[in-house]
Order: C-alpha cells, then sequence, then structure tokens
C-alpha cells in the first residue's frame, strides 16, 4: 500500500485471508468497500508456487488503481495449509488501524458503511474504549443461481427488506444454524439504533467491528474448518465485551464451491479441541469472574 490514503480515528481496516484461487472473491470484496484492507495470502511451497507468484503478480499488476492505495498484503508461505485463525492473526498484526472489521474474503459489505461508520459518533466512542464490537448481520442467497455477480446483491437495507420478504435471501448458512441466529435478524430489519444482544449458544460466530488493542488473539491450535471462529467470539463474550448490532449496514456471501469431503473431516477434528477449549477459557475467566460472566459460561455451555 502507498502512503497516500488517509488514516483517520475513524478509519476501519477490513482483515481477511485467501489463497490464489480467492483472488477474485477478494477483488468484488474491496469494489464493495473504498476503505484500507489486510489480507494475509498463502501460498503452499510446493511444485505450484512459481506459478502461484505469477499469479498474484498479474493480479495486483491488473488490479493496481484499486488496490494501490488501500492493500496491504502479508505472504505466508510454508507447507501447512489452512491454518485459518494464524492467518487471521497475521492480517491483525500488520493492520494499520485500531479498528479492524475481521472478514471472510467471500463476503461483500453494503456501499454506505463507511460513511455511515464515519458518522456514528456514539458507535466510534465505544470501539475507542474497546468495550464493545458492532455486528454486522450476514445474508446470502437461498438460490445460488441468483448468485452471479455483485451487481445483484442488494446495496441498501430496503433492498434487504425486500428480498427477506420475499423468501429470496436468508440468514448466512440457514436460520438452523447457530453460527448467526443470536443476531437477531427480526429485530434488525425494524431497528433504526444499534442494539444490544446476547449470544444464545457458544458456537455464535458474528462478523463485526472491534478495537484490536481490546481483543483476544485468535486460537491458533484450529486448524481448517469448523469452531475457528466460534472459540475466538466465545472468548471475546466471556472477556466481557458488550455485544451490538449495526442498525443499516450488513455483508452478503459470495457463493462459491466447496469441498465438503475436506471440510467434514476437519470439522470432525475441531470439534474435540473447541470443548477442550471452552473448559480452558471458563477457566480462564474464572479468576475474575463476576455474576454475569458466570451466567454467560453456563448458558453458552448448555448450548
Amino acid at each position: 500500500m502507498s502512503d497516500n490514503y488517509k488514516i483517520e480515528k475513524h478509519t476501519i481496516t477490513v482483515t481477511t485471508f485467501i489463497t490464489v484461487d480467492k483472488l477474485p472473491l477478494l477483488l468484488n470484496c474491496m469494489k464493495s468497500y473504498n476503505g484500507l484492507f489486510s489480507v494475509t495470502l498463502h501460498l503452499l511451497s510446493d511444485e505450484n508456487l512459481t506459478n502461484n507468484l505469477l499469479t498474484v503478480k498479474t493480479f495486483l499488476n491488473e488490479t493496481f488503481p484499486i488496490v494501490k492505495d488501500s492493500l496491504d498484503m502479508h505472504l505466508v508461505i510454508d507447507a501447512y495449509p489452512r491454518q485459518f485463525n494464524f492467518y487471521r492473526n497475521v492480517a491483525r498484526y500488520f493492520c494499520r488501524t485500531d479498528l479492524i472489521l475481521m472478514l471472510d474474503a467471500d463476503f461483500i459489505i453494503n456501499k454506505s458503511f463507511a460513511h455511515h461508520m464515519k458518522n456514528s459518533t456514539k458507535v466510534l466512542e465505544k470501539l475507542a474504549k474497546g468495550d464493545s464490537v458492532f455486528i454486522l448481520p450476514a445474508f446470502e442467497y437461498r438460490d445460488i443461481t441468483e448468485n452471479k455477480s455483485i451487481v445483484d446483491y442488494p446495496i441498501t437495507k430496503e433492498e434487504v427488506k425486500k428480498r427477506w420478504v420475499s423468501n429470496h435471501i436468508m440468514i448466512f448458512q440457514g436460520n438452523l444454524n447457530k453460527a448467526h441466529v443470536s443476531t437477531k435478524y427480526r429485530s434488525w430489519m425494524k431497528k433504526g439504533v444499534p442494539f444490544k444482544i446476547e449470544p444464545k449458544t457458544n458456537q455464535y460466530e458474528p462478523y463485526a467491528i472491534f478495537n484490536k488493542n481490546y481483543i483476544p488473539w485468535c486460537d491458533e491450535r484450529f486448524v481448517g474448518y469448523g469452531y475457528n471462529r466460534a472459540a475466538w467470539w466465545y472468548e471475546i463474550y466471556l472477556s466481557g465485551i458488550e455485544f451490538y448490532v449495526l442498525p443499516y449496514d450488513f455483508i452478503f456471501h459470495q457463493y462459491h464451491v466447496h469441498d465438503n469431503k475436506i471440510r467434514i473431516a476437519e470439522k470432525k477434528k475441531n470439534i474435540s479441541k473447541f470443548r477442550k477449549f471452552t473448559r480452558e477459557v471458563c477457566d480462564k475467566y474464572t479468576s475474575v469472574v463476576d455474576m454475569v460472566v458466570e451466567k454467560k459460561m453456563k448458558t453458552c455451555l448448555a448450548n
């Protein structure tokens, strides 16, 4: 990144991670948010390394007008794939701003997000104190054939509401998935101010803005798909951070093909780590626990 981008108190950096095949998704995300990006790019140190480096070089050359002032790319080259929480930590560590939106690269952000945040004085004050995170509800199309390009995605809350009512879009990963339902989507449809929520499960894993100086790091024992972000958000919750939902902003998932066999295998390995982790963080915060945090532990561990 050049030094042309003016960093101010309200400046929010999107942090994420990608592999070479996800470069088009990153570009879509950057087109949706005219702001800063701190991105970890992982390349395997194998026989494809040279070609992959050339692909990255070509991408940067072709997209230079878009990325020149807004993209910090951090290259990780090793033989260990899918260390998602490690990649998240790298992107966060090298982030230039205090305020971060830790996102997956297969999402786009509503166009008015930066404008809303710049003018949200009370939200920025709470973020500066570090005692709160502010969540963006995540949506996706029910029918993946509607997911053709970013021009097909809603760009305002009113458009989201219309497509919600017409049953074209849904909560990301569906309303039976514990990862997002605590966001209270139906309340979001009606609210005009930020509102507080309480996670109802230890598997809650929203996408939110936070102050990097007050939030725990992602636990790097989790490798691959499943529970990696949930573990991180569970610790954030137990640490005493308050959760709020932004009233007008949202993110939208860009559908792409996954290898479900790999995901299922990884999730089975991570679930045992997750069970151990949840008990560890409960013990970690017991020394400073009060009745509120104790209630959080019991509520979340029961789900």
